[in-house]
């Protein structure tokens, strides 16, 4: 049984159908399904309309406004993916990161759960960042100098934002239980490492 199975429009509020247009326009429109489903956690968002205008505000401010080149917003989306065992946010971003430019070795290694080779100034910042974040709950003085010195201040705090958001995005489609779409549901073997 679905979790949060679309709405149709006649059991919408107001403010549901507003989100629902504004969900089908835009970038957004590329999540939509064939059935008609929003796609992602995007019908489970309808749930809240208010909450969902305010993600997706912050969703576009990362998409359209964000000081950080979009393949290292990518990345740090793609780490917070594999990070959550996020099969559906892993399968939508690592094709976008990949073609805003972020080197394939990159998501084949954070896949793997390795430390990617060949990362340049920028992405180095982004992997110890989130890496320290996500292990020591903090940031190391070196790191943070370190980053300072490929970034603004505003760069980095955007970096933790964005991980931030998606943390939120995972946790959505976690408890709407949204596999991946495609013909791998589990690429980030999600199934395999809850089973034991």
């Amino acid at each position: 049984m679905e979790r949060f199975p679309p709405l149709s429009e006649d059991k919408m509020d107001a403010a549901q159908r507003e989100m629902a247009l504004h969900y089908r326009s835009g970038w957004r429109s590329q999540l939509a399904q064939a059935d008609g489903r929003l796609g992602g956690p995007l019908d489970a968002m309808l749930r809240s309309p208010e909450l969902a205008k305010r993600i997706s505000q912050l969703s576009d401010y990362f998409r359209t406004e964000t000081t950080l080149p979009q393949h290292l917003n990518e990345m740090a989306i793609i780490m917070t993916a594999r990070d959550n065992r996020s099969n559906y946010e892993w399968a939508i971003h690592r094709p976008w990161a990949e073609r805003e430019g972020l080197p394939c070795s990159i998501g084949d290694a954070l896949m793997a759960h390795k430390r990617p080779p060949d990362m340049s100034a920028q992405e180095e910042a982004v992997y110890e960042i989130l890496t320290e974040l996500r292990e020591l709950f903090e940031v190391t003085d070196s790191t943070f100098t370190k980053a300072k010195k490929v970034f603004t201040e505003r760069q980095i705090l955007e970096l933790v934002a964005v991980s931030g958001l998606y943390t939120l995005v995972a946790r959505v489609l976690a408890i709407a239980e949204i596999p991946a779409p495609g013909n791998n549901p589990d690429p980030l073997g999600r199934q395999s490492s809850t089973a034991s």
